[in-house]
Protein backbone atom coordinates (compact mmCIF):
# COMPACT_ATOMS: atom_id res chain seq x y z
CA UNK A 1 0.00 0.00 0.00
CA UNK A 2 3.10 2.26 1.14
CA UNK A 3 4.58 1.68 -2.26
CA UNK A 4 1.47 2.51 -4.32
CA UNK A 5 0.81 5.89 -2.24
CA UNK A 6 4.54 6.11 -3.23
CA UNK A 7 4.42 5.70 -6.66
CA UNK A 8 0.65 7.97 -7.02
CA UNK A 9 2.83 10.81 -5.51
CA UNK A 10 5.65 10.52 -8.19
CA UNK A 11 3.14 10.67 -10.87
CA UNK A 12 1.09 13.30 -9.59
CA UNK A 13 4.80 15.20 -9.43
CA UNK A 14 5.46 14.84 -12.73
CA UNK A 15 1.60 15.56 -14.05
CA UNK A 16 1.95 18.80 -11.82
CA UNK A 17 5.61 20.03 -13.25
CA UNK A 18 4.20 19.43 -16.54
CA UNK A 19 0.81 21.21 -16.16
CA UNK A 20 3.45 24.19 -14.90
CA UNK A 21 4.71 24.76 -18.32
CA UNK A 22 1.74 23.67 -20.65
CA UNK A 23 0.61 26.24 -22.79
CA UNK A 24 -2.16 28.41 -20.84
CA UNK A 25 -2.46 31.43 -23.71
CA UNK A 26 -4.18 31.30 -27.02
CA UNK A 27 -2.98 28.07 -29.20
CA UNK A 28 -4.29 30.05 -32.50
CA UNK A 29 -6.51 32.92 -33.37
CA UNK A 30 -9.75 34.04 -35.31
CA UNK A 31 -9.72 36.74 -37.89
CA UNK A 32 -10.03 40.58 -36.19
CA UNK A 33 -13.17 41.84 -35.74
CA UNK A 34 -13.76 45.98 -35.09
CA UNK A 35 -15.01 46.77 -31.84
CA UNK A 36 -15.49 50.43 -32.35
CA UNK A 37 -12.69 53.84 -32.41
CA UNK A 38 -11.76 56.17 -29.94
CA UNK A 39 -14.33 58.50 -29.25
CA UNK A 40 -11.87 61.18 -27.97
CA UNK A 41 -10.19 62.86 -31.21
CA UNK A 42 -6.96 64.00 -28.81
CA UNK A 43 -6.20 59.74 -28.84
CA UNK A 44 -4.56 60.84 -32.64
CA UNK A 45 -1.45 59.09 -32.57
CA UNK A 46 -2.22 56.19 -30.21
CA UNK A 47 1.09 54.30 -29.98
CA UNK A 48 0.51 51.83 -26.98
CA UNK A 49 -2.34 49.97 -25.17
CA UNK A 50 -2.68 48.20 -22.19
CA UNK A 51 -5.35 46.20 -20.50
CA UNK A 52 -6.09 47.51 -17.21
CA UNK A 53 -5.44 45.28 -14.20
CA UNK A 54 -7.45 47.24 -11.86
CA UNK A 55 -10.83 48.10 -13.75
CA UNK A 56 -12.31 45.30 -15.40
CA UNK A 57 -12.89 45.85 -19.37
CA UNK A 58 -10.79 49.27 -19.62
CA UNK A 59 -7.78 50.05 -21.23
CA UNK A 60 -5.22 52.57 -21.25
CA UNK A 61 -3.34 53.60 -24.18
CA UNK A 62 -0.77 57.76 -24.87
CA UNK A 63 0.08 59.54 -27.75
CA UNK A 64 3.49 59.51 -29.54
CA UNK A 65 6.45 61.83 -29.28
CA UNK A 66 5.69 65.62 -28.76
CA UNK A 67 2.37 64.50 -27.05
CA UNK A 68 1.57 65.56 -23.27
CA UNK A 69 2.75 63.20 -20.29
CA UNK A 70 -0.91 61.53 -20.07
CA UNK A 71 -2.20 58.52 -20.11
CA UNK A 72 -5.57 57.86 -21.83
CA UNK A 73 -8.67 55.40 -20.72
CA UNK A 74 -11.15 53.79 -22.59
CA UNK A 75 -12.95 50.49 -22.95
CA UNK A 76 -12.74 48.53 -26.46
CA UNK A 77 -15.59 50.18 -28.10
CA UNK A 78 -13.46 53.19 -27.68
CA UNK A 79 -15.96 55.11 -25.44
CA UNK A 80 -13.74 58.12 -23.81
CA UNK A 81 -13.46 57.68 -19.92
CA UNK A 82 -11.26 60.33 -19.07
CA UNK A 83 -7.59 60.97 -18.60
CA UNK A 84 -4.60 61.17 -16.50
CA UNK A 85 -1.40 63.48 -16.15
CA UNK A 86 1.60 61.61 -15.55
CA UNK A 87 3.11 63.02 -12.55
CA UNK A 88 6.88 63.68 -12.70
CA UNK A 89 7.00 62.67 -16.44
CA UNK A 90 7.84 63.97 -19.71
CA UNK A 91 7.09 62.71 -23.10
CA UNK A 92 10.08 62.61 -25.16
CA UNK A 93 8.80 60.10 -28.01
CA UNK A 94 6.61 57.58 -25.70
CA UNK A 95 5.84 54.34 -28.06
CA UNK A 96 4.51 51.40 -26.20
CA UNK A 97 3.39 50.87 -22.68
CA UNK A 98 2.60 47.76 -20.76
CA UNK A 99 0.96 46.46 -17.43
CA UNK A 100 2.82 45.01 -15.08
CA UNK A 101 3.17 44.28 -11.19
CA UNK A 102 4.29 47.25 -8.65
CA UNK A 103 6.74 45.84 -5.88
CA UNK A 104 4.04 45.50 -3.43
CA UNK A 105 2.17 43.02 -6.38
CA UNK A 106 -0.44 46.08 -7.02
CA UNK A 107 -0.96 46.97 -10.29
CA UNK A 108 1.18 49.27 -12.29
CA UNK A 109 1.48 50.81 -15.67
CA UNK A 110 5.10 51.02 -17.05
CA UNK A 111 5.01 53.72 -20.24
CA UNK A 112 7.91 53.42 -22.66
CA UNK A 113 9.62 56.50 -23.21
CA UNK A 114 12.12 55.05 -26.08
CA UNK A 115 11.66 56.36 -29.57
CA UNK A 116 14.68 56.74 -31.16
CA UNK A 117 14.39 57.23 -34.79
CA UNK A 118 17.55 59.43 -35.39
CA UNK A 119 19.24 56.85 -32.91
CA UNK A 120 21.08 59.82 -31.00
CA UNK A 121 19.70 59.43 -27.79
CA UNK A 122 22.39 58.56 -25.26
CA UNK A 123 20.23 56.79 -22.94
CA UNK A 124 16.15 55.88 -22.53
CA UNK A 125 13.38 56.04 -20.29
CA UNK A 126 10.65 53.59 -18.98
CA UNK A 127 8.19 54.89 -16.07
CA UNK A 128 6.85 53.33 -13.77
CA UNK A 129 3.20 54.24 -11.87
CA UNK A 130 0.17 53.02 -9.66
CA UNK A 131 -2.68 52.21 -11.89
CA UNK A 132 -5.04 55.46 -11.20
CA UNK A 133 -8.25 54.95 -9.71
CA UNK A 134 -11.53 55.48 -12.06
CA UNK A 135 -14.80 55.73 -12.76
CA UNK A 136 -15.95 53.46 -15.96
CA UNK A 137 -19.20 55.39 -15.27
CA UNK A 138 -18.16 58.93 -16.62
CA UNK A 139 -14.98 61.17 -18.19
CA UNK A 140 -11.97 61.24 -15.55
CA UNK A 141 -9.94 63.45 -15.34
CA UNK A 142 -6.42 63.67 -12.65
CA UNK A 143 -3.10 63.14 -12.07
CA UNK A 144 -1.51 59.66 -11.40
CA UNK A 145 0.81 59.50 -8.13
CA UNK A 146 4.57 60.67 -9.03
CA UNK A 147 6.22 58.47 -11.30
CA UNK A 148 9.32 55.99 -10.63
CA UNK A 149 11.79 56.70 -12.90
CA UNK A 150 14.18 53.84 -14.96
CA UNK A 151 16.80 55.72 -16.81
CA UNK A 152 18.40 52.75 -19.80
CA UNK A 153 20.76 52.52 -22.08
CA UNK A 154 22.15 49.61 -24.25
CA UNK A 155 25.16 48.06 -24.06
CA UNK A 156 25.94 48.59 -28.14
CA UNK A 157 25.05 51.93 -28.85
CA UNK A 158 21.47 53.80 -29.66
CA UNK A 159 18.72 51.81 -30.74
CA UNK A 160 15.29 52.89 -32.25
CA UNK A 161 12.00 50.88 -29.89
CA UNK A 162 8.66 50.89 -30.06
CA UNK A 163 8.16 47.31 -28.03
CA UNK A 164 7.52 46.62 -24.59
CA UNK A 165 6.46 44.33 -21.99
CA UNK A 166 6.50 43.92 -18.43
CA UNK A 167 7.29 39.62 -17.33
CA UNK A 168 4.08 39.01 -14.89
CA UNK A 169 5.92 37.44 -12.39
CA UNK A 170 9.66 38.47 -12.13
CA UNK A 171 9.10 42.62 -13.34
CA UNK A 172 11.69 41.94 -16.19
CA UNK A 173 11.09 44.91 -18.53
CA UNK A 174 11.74 43.91 -21.96
CA UNK A 175 12.71 45.92 -24.88
CA UNK A 176 11.89 44.68 -28.47
CA UNK A 177 13.86 47.34 -31.11
CA UNK A 178 12.63 48.62 -34.31
CA UNK A 179 15.34 47.98 -37.33
CA UNK A 180 14.94 47.70 -40.93
CA UNK A 181 17.30 44.98 -41.50
CA UNK A 182 15.19 42.18 -40.50
CA UNK A 183 16.36 40.97 -37.36
CA UNK A 184 15.33 42.89 -34.01
CA UNK A 185 17.58 43.33 -30.77
CA UNK A 186 15.74 41.96 -27.62
CA UNK A 187 16.99 43.36 -24.34
CA UNK A 188 16.09 43.32 -20.60
CA UNK A 189 16.19 45.12 -17.42
CA UNK A 190 15.88 42.83 -14.52
CA UNK A 191 12.15 43.32 -11.95
CA UNK A 192 15.25 43.48 -9.28
CA UNK A 193 16.98 45.90 -10.61
CA UNK A 194 16.00 49.17 -8.23
CA UNK A 195 15.36 53.00 -9.35
CA UNK A 196 17.68 55.56 -8.61
CA UNK A 197 19.53 58.32 -10.65
CA UNK A 198 22.36 55.81 -11.85
CA UNK A 199 21.73 55.30 -15.40
CA UNK A 200 21.19 51.19 -16.29
CA UNK A 201 22.71 49.12 -18.60
CA UNK A 202 20.59 47.13 -20.11
CA UNK A 203 21.45 43.32 -20.93
CA UNK A 204 20.86 42.08 -24.43
CA UNK A 205 19.32 38.82 -24.93
CA UNK A 206 20.02 38.25 -28.57
CA UNK A 207 18.06 38.94 -31.74
CA UNK A 208 14.75 37.42 -33.71
CA UNK A 209 13.68 37.58 -37.29
CA UNK A 210 10.84 40.18 -38.01
CA UNK A 211 11.00 40.00 -41.86
CA UNK A 212 8.38 41.95 -44.02
CA UNK A 213 7.57 44.55 -41.38
CA UNK A 214 8.93 47.06 -38.49
CA UNK A 215 7.97 46.00 -34.97
CA UNK A 216 5.96 48.83 -33.73
CA UNK A 217 4.20 47.40 -30.52
CA UNK A 218 4.54 44.25 -28.31
CA UNK A 219 2.59 42.41 -25.06
CA UNK A 220 3.23 39.54 -23.03
CA UNK A 221 0.16 37.08 -22.37
CA UNK A 222 -0.89 37.71 -18.19
CA UNK A 223 -0.22 33.68 -18.14
CA UNK A 224 3.66 34.81 -18.98
CA UNK A 225 4.08 31.73 -21.45
CA UNK A 226 3.72 33.52 -24.85
CA UNK A 227 4.57 37.48 -26.38
CA UNK A 228 2.92 39.28 -29.28
CA UNK A 229 5.54 41.44 -31.46
CA UNK A 230 3.40 43.35 -34.30
CA UNK A 231 4.15 45.80 -36.98
CA UNK A 232 2.35 48.31 -38.85
CA UNK A 233 0.85 45.40 -41.04
CA UNK A 234 0.97 41.95 -38.98
CA UNK A 235 1.99 40.32 -35.94
CA UNK A 236 4.36 37.10 -34.75
CA UNK A 237 3.71 35.36 -31.34
CA UNK A 238 6.02 33.10 -29.69
CA UNK A 239 6.09 31.36 -26.61
CA UNK A 240 8.29 31.48 -24.13
CA UNK A 241 10.04 29.98 -21.35
CA UNK A 242 10.78 30.78 -17.51
CA UNK A 243 13.32 33.56 -19.13
CA UNK A 244 10.30 34.84 -20.77
CA UNK A 245 12.89 36.08 -24.17
CA UNK A 246 10.71 35.08 -27.40
CA UNK A 247 13.05 33.28 -29.89
CA UNK A 248 12.89 32.08 -33.34
CA UNK A 249 12.75 28.84 -32.79
CA UNK A 250 9.36 29.47 -30.35
CA UNK A 251 7.56 31.53 -33.15
CA UNK A 252 4.36 29.83 -33.60
CA UNK A 253 2.86 31.68 -35.95
CA UNK A 254 1.91 35.05 -37.90
CA UNK A 255 -1.34 37.27 -36.56
CA UNK A 256 -3.59 39.34 -38.94
CA UNK A 257 -4.80 42.27 -36.33
CA UNK A 258 -6.69 44.03 -38.71
CA UNK A 259 -6.56 46.42 -41.91
CA UNK A 260 -4.57 49.26 -40.18
CA UNK A 261 -2.90 52.70 -42.01
CA UNK A 262 -0.03 52.95 -39.46
CA UNK A 263 -0.41 49.87 -36.81
CA UNK A 264 1.18 50.64 -33.72
CA UNK A 265 -0.27 49.06 -30.28
CA UNK A 266 -1.33 46.05 -29.64
CA UNK A 267 -2.28 44.34 -26.18
CA UNK A 268 -3.13 41.19 -24.24
CA UNK A 269 -6.78 41.42 -22.83
CA UNK A 270 -6.18 41.57 -18.62
CA UNK A 271 -7.39 37.58 -19.08
CA UNK A 272 -5.35 36.45 -22.11
CA UNK A 273 -8.42 35.69 -24.44
CA UNK A 274 -7.96 37.87 -26.97
CA UNK A 275 -5.91 40.87 -28.28
CA UNK A 276 -6.87 44.55 -29.20
CA UNK A 277 -4.88 46.47 -31.07
CA UNK A 278 -5.20 50.19 -33.01
CA UNK A 279 -3.64 52.28 -35.24
CA UNK A 280 -1.83 55.92 -34.77
CA UNK A 281 -3.71 58.46 -37.17
CA UNK A 282 -7.86 59.25 -37.18
CA UNK A 283 -9.80 57.69 -37.67
CA UNK A 284 -8.18 55.22 -35.01
CA UNK A 285 -10.37 52.28 -35.40
CA UNK A 286 -9.57 49.61 -32.80
CA UNK A 287 -9.69 45.18 -33.57
CA UNK A 288 -10.20 42.78 -31.36
CA UNK A 289 -8.86 39.43 -32.17
CA UNK A 290 -10.24 36.57 -30.50
CA UNK A 291 -8.12 33.20 -29.34
CA UNK A 292 -9.91 30.20 -31.55
CA UNK A 293 -12.16 27.95 -29.92
CA UNK A 294 -9.99 24.63 -30.91
CA UNK A 295 -7.10 25.59 -32.67
CA UNK A 296 -4.29 23.60 -33.71
CA UNK A 297 -1.35 22.74 -31.53
CA UNK A 298 1.02 25.26 -31.90
CA UNK A 299 4.11 24.34 -33.40
CA UNK A 300 7.22 26.65 -33.95
CA UNK A 301 8.11 27.39 -37.45
CA UNK A 302 10.92 28.29 -39.14
CA UNK A 303 11.81 32.39 -39.42
CA UNK A 304 12.44 33.47 -43.30
CA UNK A 305 16.05 34.43 -44.04
CA UNK A 306 14.99 37.55 -46.44
CA UNK A 307 15.91 40.97 -45.15
CA UNK A 308 12.57 43.55 -45.31
CA UNK A 309 13.24 46.20 -47.40
CA UNK A 310 10.38 47.96 -48.64
CA UNK A 311 10.24 51.00 -50.98
CA UNK A 312 8.14 52.95 -48.80
CA UNK A 313 10.13 53.01 -45.86
CA UNK A 314 10.93 56.14 -46.10
CA UNK A 315 7.24 57.56 -45.87
CA UNK A 316 6.80 55.42 -42.95
CA UNK A 317 9.07 56.45 -40.92
CA UNK A 318 8.51 60.56 -41.95
CA UNK A 319 4.79 59.49 -40.66
CA UNK A 320 6.34 58.48 -37.71
CA UNK A 321 8.32 61.97 -37.18
CA UNK A 322 11.91 60.80 -37.62
CA UNK A 323 14.53 59.46 -39.87
CA UNK A 324 15.06 56.27 -41.35
CA UNK A 325 16.42 53.36 -38.95
CA UNK A 326 20.14 52.76 -39.49
CA UNK A 327 21.23 48.26 -39.27
CA UNK A 328 21.15 47.18 -35.67
CA UNK A 329 24.45 45.66 -34.44
CA UNK A 330 25.24 42.77 -32.43
CA UNK A 331 24.59 39.41 -32.25
CA UNK A 332 23.57 37.47 -29.51
CA UNK A 333 25.80 37.91 -26.78
CA UNK A 334 24.23 35.54 -24.25
CA UNK A 335 21.47 32.80 -25.22
CA UNK A 336 19.68 31.12 -22.31
CA UNK A 337 18.32 27.94 -21.07
CA UNK A 338 15.00 27.82 -23.50
CA UNK A 339 11.60 25.82 -22.12
CA UNK A 340 9.53 25.50 -24.70
CA UNK A 341 5.77 25.42 -22.91
CA UNK A 342 5.01 22.81 -25.65
CA UNK A 343 7.00 20.55 -25.18
CA UNK A 344 6.24 18.48 -22.20
CA UNK A 345 7.79 17.33 -19.04
CA UNK A 346 10.75 16.16 -19.70
CA UNK A 347 12.66 20.43 -20.01
CA UNK A 348 9.95 21.34 -17.35
CA UNK A 349 11.76 18.68 -14.93
CA UNK A 350 15.44 19.76 -15.70
CA UNK A 351 14.56 23.31 -15.72
CA UNK A 352 12.06 23.85 -12.37
CA UNK A 353 13.16 21.12 -10.32
CA UNK A 354 16.90 20.53 -11.25
CA UNK A 355 18.92 17.11 -12.33
CA UNK A 356 19.44 15.68 -8.61
CA UNK A 357 15.67 15.98 -8.12
CA UNK A 358 15.25 14.45 -11.60
CA UNK A 359 17.72 11.60 -10.38
CA UNK A 360 16.29 11.01 -7.15
CA UNK A 361 12.35 10.26 -8.55
CA UNK A 362 14.15 7.90 -11.17
CA UNK A 363 15.49 6.17 -8.57
CA UNK A 364 12.56 5.69 -6.71
CA UNK A 365 10.63 4.49 -9.77
CA UNK A 366 13.84 2.22 -10.16
CA UNK A 367 13.48 0.90 -6.69
CA UNK A 368 9.87 0.54 -6.95
CA UNK A 369 10.35 -1.92 -10.32
CA UNK A 370 12.89 -4.13 -8.41
CA UNK A 371 11.08 -4.24 -4.89
CA UNK A 372 7.95 -5.06 -7.36
CA UNK A 373 9.82 -8.09 -9.46
CA UNK A 374 10.98 -9.37 -5.54
CA UNK A 375 7.53 -9.30 -4.62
Amino acid sequence: MNRCLLFLFVVVTLLSCSSVWAQSSCRSYEKSKKTGAFENTAINESSGVAASKKNPGIWWTHNDSGGKPRIYAFNEAGKDLGFFDVKGAHNLDWEDMAPGPCPDGKPCLYIGDIGDNPRFRPDITVYRVPEPDLDPTKKNKGTTATAVKFRLKYPDGSHDCEGLWIHPKTRDIVLVTKTRNGKAGIYRMPGSTPPGTETITLQKMGTIKFVGDLVTGADISPHGDQVVIRGYLFAFVYSIGIDGIPKDSTRIGKVDLGPFSQGEAVGYSADGTYLLSTTERLPAPLYRTNCAPDGPEPKPEVAPENVFEPSNEKAKEQNDAGTTDKQSSGDILREETQINPVKGACQCLNAEIGQSEVGFILGILLFLSVMRRRG
